[in-house]
């Protein structure tokens, strides 16, 4: 507290949360006989496009799970047929961005039908990022007299906001729960490799997706794990390590594809 003989203030900390132990490709708490393994690929055009697999442990020669030594690592199942997609369009319309827009458009003609546009009264208006004391003198007069008619036309916009809020918040819950795929499973019990490839988050002709919200979003439901994609679409997955890159001849050119 800090005081000048007039007034107090007080200066309040909130104290720091322990950040969350990472997780990264070699740091994956698999659960021996229970780990269900998925991978994604996020992108523009598809919000969400995975493989899901269950992991096959190696056994010892008495039934047991190898888990000392380099035997300990799983690996994958047969995956055919268990592809699963969650397009950007199936996204926007579940989250109520359609009927929003919609519902917005409506309104804009109700309020043209009045002899009022919106768009053009809200575009007319001076800028408030302004030193001078002049223009926002005229920034402040402009905003005052439209003020009615456009406190009318978004009050009416509120409750479509809302309401998309809402819907956006059960379709983040809906799609978690399509990637996790069993209900009842914890979280440790399934993981998720989260492709994380960098690009814009928007796109001439499309319309931006939450690649980076669902992931953060997800990591309530499942243990996500961030894969670095630089160069995986011309590098061989098999000589990663030789980094061959890939001919399109097939496996007689590149072993493996």
């Amino acid at each position: 507290m800090s005081t000048d003989g007039v007034g107090a203030s007080f200066i309040c900390r909130r104290p720091r949360r322990t950040p969350a132990t990472a997780v990264n490709p070699t740091t994956v708490p698999f659960t021996v006989g229970s780990s269900t393994f998925v991978s994604i690929d996020p992108g523009l055009t598809d919000l969400a496009v995975g493989v899901r697999a269950e992991l096959t442990w190696p056994r010892l020669p008495d039934g047991g799970v190898d888990v000392e030594g380099r035997g300990s690592m799983p690996s994958f199942g047969d995956d055919h047929g268990r592809e699963f997609s969650i397009s950007s369009a199936t996204w926007h319309d579940a989250a109520y961005h359609n009927s929003a827009r919609q519902v917005s458009l409506r309104l804009k003609r109700e309020a043209l039908d009045r002899d009022v546009n919106v768009d053009s009264m809200a575009t007319a208006l001076p800028t408030s990022k302004t030193a001078q004391v002049a223009l926002y003198v005229d920034h402040a007069r402009a905003s005052l007299a439209a003020f009615h008619v456009l406190f009318r036309h978004y009050k009416d916009e509120r409750p479509t906001r809302w309401k998309t809020y809402c819907r956006e918040q059960k379709a983040l819950h809906d799609i978690c729960m399509r990637i996790k795929g069993k209900k009842r499973a914890k979280k440790e019990d399934v993981v998720v490799a989260y492709g994380d490839g960098l690009f814009g988050s928007t796109m001439r002709g499309k319309r931006a997706a939450p690649v980076k919200k669902l992931r953060k979003h997800l990591r309530r439901y499942v243990t996500v794990v961030p894969v670095d994609e630089f160069r995986t679409s011309r590098v061989c997955s098999t000589h990663n390590g030789v980094n061959r890159e890939r001919t399109g001849l097939g496996e007689e050119e590149d072993e493996g594809g």
